[in-house]
């Protein structure tokens, strides 16, 4: 479906799995682009200077993506998602494109957490009609 004229979102529908995956690529794509920066700010021996720490911290925040790698959803990969992500020129640029990434990471938590409380409410509901069962006295013959 084609994005109203003038528009900056874009609605992408996918599934949960999809949508992390999508995060996680983009971000994996930004922690190389940095760590490439920092390997050039070494080989260039720029470890002393400010912008060389600032970098450096960014790289260091970008690895944290790792732990979604590979993650197992279950059948909770295959529900649909929806998110929306910027398509202007400069959506290209790395905060643009984490905004992006994180947009798909957030519209894939929504639907985890609604699942988490459905599943919580139909747990509740199992354990409390187990509970009263298990209460149930059935009277003998005589």
């Amino acid at each position: 479906m084609p994005r109203p004229k003038g528009s900056r979102n874009e609605q992408v529908t996918t599934t949960i799995g999809g949508a992390i995956e999508f995060g996680v690529s983009e971000i994996q794509s930004l922690k190389e682009e940095m760590e490439e920066w920092q390997g050039n700010m070494e080989s260039a021996s720029m470890e002393h200077m400010p912008k060389y720490d600032e970098v450096s911290e960014c790289v260091q925040a970008l690895e944290n993506i790792d732990e979604l790698d590979g993650l197992d959803l279950g059948d909770a990969g295959d529900i649909s998602c929806v998110y929306t992500i910027d398509t202007r020129r400069k959506a290209g640029s790395r905060s643009g494109r984490m905004g992006n990434a994180l947009s798909a990471l957030s519209a894939a938590l929504s639907e985890l957490e609604s699942i988490v409380d459905t599943l919580t409410e139909a747990k509740d509901t199992v354990e409390n009609v187990q509970s009263e069962m298990e209460n149930v006295d059935f009277p003998g013959m005589y």
